[in-house]
């Protein structure tokens, strides 16, 4: 269930909690500087609607 952050600007939502396409995309990324290596640049790399074949 999504609900507001502590401080009140910020509205947090649980992976998976949502059932319909969100009319807001992303704004930030949050904790990169904990980020695993290789994750940079995702949006150039090849996307998969499914298990590649």
């Amino acid at each position: 269930m999504p609900y507001l952050s502590s401080t009140k600007q910020w509205v947090i939502v649980p992976a998976g909690g949502l059932n319909n396409c969100p009319s807001l995309k992303p704004q930030d990324h949050i904790f990169t500087n904990e980020k695993a290596e290789w994750y940079k640049d995702i949006e150039e790399i090849a996307q998969y609607p499914h298990f590649p074949d």
